[in-house]
């Protein structure tokens, strides 16, 4: 969805002038999806330049389900550092080792898709 702002004209008697303001903002934050993403506030994980936010897309290392990784999806793994995983597709063992632990969390902050893992 792309937002416009148009600011009218002053009524002066002078050539009328109008600016028009068009950037992408598919998730309506009043910010340019590039900004998002440049500010790293929205990941992008396959470089197409729309917020994952705004796509069907699966991401890695995304154990909250709002489609980026940061310290969210860090606090799922570090609630059940130390202890099995549930089976061989639990998410939260990202090194598929069986246990989700230290390893786990060093692999996730290494895909996070926001600057130091922020909220």
């Amino acid at each position: 969805m792309a937002r416009t702002s148009l600011i009218p004209p002053l009524n002066n008697g002078e050539q009328d002038v109008y600016y028009l303001n068009v950037f992408p903002d598919c998730n309506n934050n009043g910010k340019s999806d590039v900004l998002d993403i440049q500010n790293r506030l929205s990941g992008d994980t396959n470089f197409n330049h729309l917020p994952d936010s705004c796509e069907n897309i699966s991401v890695k290392g995304d154990l909250d389900g709002d489609r980026d990784v940061d310290q969210l999806d860090l606090n799922v793994i570090l609630a059940a550092r130390n202890k099995p995983a549930s089976g061989v597709n639990d998410p939260r063992d990202l090194d598929k080792n069986g246990v989700i632990n230290a390893l786990d969390v060093r692999k996730l902050t290494l895909v996070c898709t926001r600057s130091r893992c922020a909220v």
